[in-house]
């Protein structure tokens, strides 16, 4: 686990994105959509960093 803690802009930030549900200074809860996602990419094969790019580029573009 890492020992970030998100300041208040971050958090503000974060908050915003489709797939965050709940943000503290210490942690991020995520929606199960994402969840779900995230989980089928990992099965195609691809990789947790390049998942996150995939998800984070179709939230931007849907909402």
């Amino acid at each position: 686990m890492s020992k970030k803690l998100f300041n208040k802009v971050e958090r503000e930030n974060l908050s915003k994105r489709k797939y965050v549900t709940k943000i503290s200074g210490k942690s991020i809860t995520f929606a199960y959509e994402f969840k779900r996602l995230f989980i089928d990419q990992n099965m195609t094969g691809k990789t947790p960093k390049r998942s996150l790019r995939i998800m984070d580029s179709m939230s931007t573009l849907s909402g």
